[in-house]
Formats: structure tokens, C-alpha cells, sequence
């Protein structure tokens, strides 16, 4: 029933709204128009059975695109719905009919010239940390569906995850969460056959571990790294689709981020689970309240209620956090090497080239309060906790359980 209401609702949408995404102000440059055509080609182009249109405007019939950066992924590139207007007065009407503009480069002019106009503005310049383009990007394509469409699709996933996760709850289950830093090889060496295991991101890609491991669910939620344009973030979906194809696993991620990613493998569909996001508190009961924190990092997000969801006992590996010493921590952190694609890092930031400064800035220390709370509230559920690999996190490291010397 509930499916059923939802293609319906899918079909009036689409018979009704077919404004253009429109980005603004016109394009006078062929390095920008190349970059953002690609973006658009990746990020916008229509799902199954949509139609909307994405135009960008240009300042002259010269202009065209170039080649696609090197950054970006050749793989989801679909330019047929773009269409470039040279003509000041049609993109004008084009802009006039849009509700949705994407203004890529902002300045005192191109504000002035956007005032009048109905369509709501998304910022999605790409030197401004504060725009935070790569969520406008991801999220776009949830964020203009319907409102109800959105909660029956929310609705049709929390009796999905009832119907596919409640058997593994049980009082004396062990739930084992591992990371994917250094430490977390540690596991190879523990019997985890009992365990409900979760693991994450990246870690899909490390077979052997995975053998040993026998994970049940994987999540994952960033919007740079999982659900973006870049080399890196297509390696992980590559990964991740084959993994989801091959194992009996199930993936628990963010609803408005990886809304596109089931709609493009709806093969994948019964084995994908969409959660939304809101609200500062940790939520330890999915089945009860089908929401995730807006916390930092997939561990506060999605690890720990849904370990906390399935199981009163929880066991950590792999959360190392930042090292003291600089110059062992890589990119930002740590990473088990077997599962980090170390090679592609670089075209991440080159593809969102605000997000580094902004994570050195801010993301470290919400991080480790998103964790302290995390704990605190599993703390206060009775929850049981060990940590069972040194951490640097200091909230963590106080649930740490050195093993026995033999």
C-alpha cells in the first residue's frame, strides 16, 4: 500500500512540476562552465521516469564545455537533460520559471539580479566553506521531492527496517563495531562469530577482513566521500554495490544523502535502508523513533543506534582518532590501509577544494563531543561498553579493555 501511494504521489509530481534547476549568474568562462556542466551531469541529471530540466547559461554561443576534470568520475556522467542558453532574454524566462537556482559564484551584481525572482537559492559557490556545496548538491534531489512523498518514503524504509533488522535483536546480543583505523586489525585475531557486526564506509572494499569479520550491516553517509562526484567517492559506490550484490548485508545510510543511490539500484532496494537526520540527541532505539542524530562522523550517526537498536552489549574497534604525533595522521586521521583508497584522496578535495579548511577548523572537535555524548547516553541506557583497541579519544579510552598477557 504504502509503495503504491508513493508512485503515485512520484507521478503527479512529475506531471505537474517540471520547473528547470537553473545555475546563475551565466557562465563567462570556460573553465567554470566545464566544472559545473560535470557536476550537474552527475549530481542533477534525472532519476527513472523524472524529466526536469538543468540549464546553464552562458554569455556567449562560444562558449562550451570542455573536457570533464580529471577529479571527477567518468561513471554517472548524463548531460542529456542540460541544456546551455546563450540568449539574455530566454535565460531570464528560463530563470523566471525556475523554483530552484543554483547560484555558483556570488557577488553583490548576480544578488541584486536574483531579488524578484520566485525560485528559492541554493549557494553552491565553491571556495565558500559556509555554502557547503556538496551537501547542496547530494541532497537536492530529495529536498525537491514532495514533502509528503518524502514522509511515505520515510514511512515505506522504517517498516523495511522492521521487517529486515528486528530479528537480530535479541538482550544477549553482542554488537562489535569496527572503524577503519589502524588498529582495528586487531579484530582478525578475535572470534567474532557471535557477534552482530557492523562495519563501515570504505571498509567494504577489504575482502579479507570482511571473510573474517562477517559483517551484517554497513553504513556509510558522506557526502563527499560516499554520495559525491569525485574518483574517490565512485571507488566506494563501485565497492560498495558490489559488496551489497555478493554478501547478505544490509546498508543503513542518511535518507536525503542516499536517496539518489536507491533510486539508481533498485535491485539493491531491500537491502538499503534511508533514516533521516534531525535532532542533536542520540537516538538508541531506531524501532522506536526512525531518525539519526545530526552529529558528526558515521560512528555517532549511524553505528552506534543502530548497534544500540539491536543489541545491550557493545564492542569497539578502530577508533583511533588523531594521533598526537602529526605527522601520523595522513590526510586527517589514520586509515587501515587495506581499506582506504589512499591514491584518490587528493581528487576528493580538488572536487570540493572549501571542505579541507573547514574540517581542520571545526570537524575534529565535534567529532569527539559527538562521541563523549554517544557514550554518555549508552551509559545512561545501561548499555554495556568496551573498547577493545587504544584510542586517542579520550571519551572512548576510558572504556578501553587491554587484553590479557599470556
Amino acid at each position: 500500500m504504502v509503495n503504491w501511494l508513493i508512485r503515485l504521489v512520484a507521478f503527479c509530481r512529475k506531471s505537474v512540476d517540471q520547473n528547470p534547476i537553473i545555475f546563475w549568474p551565466p557562465f563567462d568562462r570556460q573553465e567554470d562552465l566545464t566544472d559545473f556542466y560535470f557536476r550537474a551531469a552527475f549530481y542533477h541529471h534525472p532519476l527513472p521516469g523524472e524529466h526536469r530540466r538543468t540549464i546553464l547559461p552562458v554569455t556567449s554561443n562560444a562558449l562550451r564545455p570542455g573536457q570533464a576534470p580529471d577529479f571527477m568520475t567518468r561513471s554517472s556522467f548524463d548531460a542529456s537533460s542540460i541544456i546551455l542558453i546563450s540568449d539574455e532574454k530566454q535565460a531570464r524566462a528560463a530563470l523566471l520559471s525556475s523554483r530552484t537556482i543554483l547560484q555558483w559564484r556570488r557577488s553583490e551584481a548576480a544578488d541584486a539580479t536574483l531579488m524578484p525572482f520566485r525560485g528559492k537559492t541554493f549557494d553552491v559557490s565553491l571556495n565558500a566553506p559556509a555554502a557547503k556545496e556538496w551537501g547542496v548538491h547530494g541532497q537536492l534531489s530529495w529536498v525537491l521531492l514532495w514533502s509528503i512523498e518524502r514522509r511515505l518514503i520515510l514511512m515505506r524504509e522504517r517498516l523495511l527496517f522492521r521487517h529486515r533488522a528486528y530479528k537480530y535483536k535479541s538482550p544477549n546480543q553482542r554488537a562489535v563495531i569496527i572503524g577503519n583505523a589502524p588498529s582495528r586489525d586487531a579484530a582478525l585475531a578475535d572470534d567474532l562469530s557471535d557477534a552482530l557486526v557492523i562495519i563501515c564506509n570504505s571498509a567494504v572494499s577489504d575482502t579479507v577482513f570482511n571473510q573474517h569479520a562477517n559483517p551484517t550491516f554497513v553504513t556509510a553517509g558522506d557526502a563527499i566521500s560516499h554520495w559525491g562526484v569525485s574518483n574517490y567517492a565512485a571507488k566506494f559506490r563501485q565497492d560498495l554495490t558490489r559488496f551489497l550484490k555478493t554478501n547478505d548485508v544490509f546498508l543503513l545510510s542518511s535518507a536525503s544523502l542516499a536517496y539518489r543511490f536507491k533510486q539508481q539500484n533498485p535491485d539493491l532496494a531491500h537491502k538499503i535502508f534511508l533514516c533521516p537526520q534531525r535532532g542533536e540527541d542520540a537516538n538508541l532505539n531506531l524501532f522506536k523513533e526512525w531518525r539519526l542524530p545530526t552529529m558528526d562522523s558515521t560512528l555517532n550517526i549511524h553505528m552506534i543506534p543502530l548497534a544500540a537498536s539491536l543489541a545491550d552489549e557493545i564492542e569497539f574497534y578502530g577508533f583511533d582518532g588523531k594521533n598526537p604525533d602529526e605527522s601520523k595522521n595522513e590526510d586527517f586521521w589514520a586509515h587501515a590501509q587495506k581499506s582506504h583508497y589512499s591514491d584518490l584522496v587528493e581528487d576528493g578535495h580538488l572536487a570540493h577544494p572549501a571542505f579541507r579548511a573547514m574540517r581542520e577548523a571545526t570537524t575534529y572537535e565535534k567529532y569527539t563531543r559527538s562521541v563523549a555524548h554517544s557514550l554518555d547516553r549508552l551509559q545512561s541506557h545501561n548499555k554495556i561498553v568496551r573498547l577493545k583497541t587504544p584510542s586517542f579519544i579520550s571519551a572512548l579510552q576510558r572504556y578501553y579493555q587491554k587484553p590479557p598477557q599470556d
